[in-house]
């Protein structure tokens, strides 16, 4: 299993520390350690548990992160962990029998998402969502995958990999192409926990909008079939970028296409002056400036 960390020191041995707890036994958990400045290094040094392996990088993001573990890992199986999450004691046990049982190459489960600060607790996904596999389709239509709650065949998982250029979205984008290429099944039980930190990349929507923007580019071809995965898409740009204070009518325009029915290219206009008259409210007249 994969933990990336970037100055979490003071998360991160109670990621570790759940990790260490599995039920399964011969367990591999390595840390790869994204240059933090916290004291994270230091604190890995001391850790005597012959499972836990460790590795430095300079800091180039937490999917750089998970790659390098990936590659050094040597197990059957591949799992992720984030540095300030979670997982249940039997989370690795439960999926490595979901996986052979059903025959998927990678499976997925529920997680309880904490917001501490709000007091708020939610399960992802929501109780209605089934066992059944997933396919890539229903995922452009909108994420029910968490990196954390993944598990998967080690051959699989390590010819995916995760894109590099996203500051955020990667469990989005890693997962739609895993169920591109192979059989990805959701079970429906809650084997992690998440918790919101306040300085979460989350809490940035300029990351947010840069990558849905590119998930937009990315997916661009097979968006053009899918009306429903287009409007999620644009509807996420849409609230991030009124967060930032930007407009989003290019990313209407740019949606358009002669592949599509003619009446869900009027809604993308449509979408489009409604994107435009939104940004002009929001700009200030000659009577509202300082």
């Amino acid at each position: 299993m994969v933990i990336p960390t970037y100055n979490r020191c003071r998360l991160l041995m109670r990621a570790v520390r759940s990790a260490l707890a599995q039920t399964i036994g011969d367990v591999e958990v390595i840390v790869v350690d994204d240059g933090s400045t916290d004291g994270t290094v230091e604190m890995l040094h001391q850790q005597q548990d012959p499972c836990l392996r460790y590795a430095e990088r300079a800091h180039q993001g937490a999917c750089a992160a998970r790659n390098a573990g990936m590659l050094l890992a040597k197990g059957r199986y591949i799992a992720f962990l984030d540095s300030d999450d979670v997982w249940h004691e039997n989370k690795l046990e439960r999926q490595v029998a979901q996986l052979e049982r059903s025959g998927a190459d990678v499976v997925f489960c529920a997680f309880l998402r904490h917001d501490e600060a709000a007091g708020h607790t939610e399960r992802c996904p929501a109780e209605d969502e089934k066992e059944q596999r997933i396919e890539a389709a229903r995922l452009l239509s909108g994420n029910i995958v968490s990196t954390q709650t993944l598990l998967g065949r080690a051959d699989c998982m390590k010819q995916v990999r995760f894109d590099e250029r996203l500051p955020r979205m990667q469990d989005w984008d890693f997962a739609i192409r895993l169920a591109q290429g192979y059989h990805l099944r959701y079970f429906p039980e809650v084997l992690v926990d998440t918790y919101l930190q306040p300085d979460s990349i989350s809490a940035k929507p300029e990351l947010g909008l840069e990558a849905m923007r590119l998930l937009c580019s990315k997916y661009r071809h097979e968006l053009e079939t899918s009306m429903p995965g287009t409007l999620t898409m644009l509807g996420a740009i849409r609230r991030f970028a009124e967060q930032c204070g930007e407009d989003c009518v290019r990313d209407y325009w740019q949606a358009l296409s002669p592949r599509r029915d003619w009446r869900d290219n009027c809604r993308l206009l449509k979408g489009s002056a409604s994107a435009m008259l939104h940004g002009l409210r929001r700009s200030p007249g000659k009577d509202d400036t300082p």
